[in-house]
């Protein structure tokens, strides 16, 4: 048999296989699969389980390959996950971005993206594109370390979070990038203590 899949990252170590050549229709389960690793990269089956399926296809009638080792026969790729960046800060004359004013969600509420359950990773330091109020802007780089989760496991607009640590790495992203800052609001105050006024 040959052993193949690919997935995006979900934490975890285990993926549906697909079985290659198998006669004609005949068809096998599968169960208690593991991966070399669960983490984004180029990995491998190294346990499963065969299970009789259907029109005719008995486990008996195969072999696995070999489960040591990556191969052309035993290969499942894993994809790393997509994250958005979403921020709002009140105008303070920098363009820099506190790490608490950024929330790190799923990009447009799409299936299989955003930090898995369970996870974070740390904002180390974040610039916006712009120091203005408005609400056009976008964070352009931006720093992060590993968390309870790994950023070698994430990647933003296409780009590995190792990469985006440049100045302008990143692009305005309605839905995977955005950044709003709003005005600040002005306190008016009395400061000469000594001024009045008759009604």
């Amino acid at each position: 048999l040959t052993l193949s899949a690919s997935k995006v990252y979900d934490g975890e170590n285990s993926a549906t296989i697909t079985l290659g050549n198998l006669v004609d229709s005949e068809t096998l389960g599968q169960d208690d699969v593991t991966l070399s690793s669960p983490n984004a990269g180029d990995r491998y089956v190294t346990a499963m389980q065969l299970l009789d399926g259907a029109n005719g296809g008995k486990a008996s009638n195969y072999k696995l390959p070999d489960l040591s080792q990556r191969s052309g026969s035993n290969q499942v790729d894993i994809d790393r996950r997509a994250i958005a960046i979403q921020a709002e800060k009140t105008y303070d004359g920098s363009a820099a971005v506190n790490a608490t004013a950024i929330d790190l969600t799923t990009v447009n509420g799409a299936a299989d993206t955003g930090l898995v359950a369970g996870e974070t990773l740390m904002i180390d330091s974040a610039t916006g594109s712009s120091a203005r109020a408005g609400d056009a802007h976008h964070v352009s780089s931006i720093t992060f370390s590993n968390g309870t989760g790994l950023v070698s496991n994430y990647k933003i607009l296409g780009q590995n979070l190792e990469d985006v640590s440049g100045d302008d790495s990143l692009g305005y992203d309605e839905h995977a990038n955005h950044l709003k800052i709003n005005k600040r609001e002005l306190v008016i105050s009395l400061t000469n203590s000594d001024v009045s006024k008759v009604y």
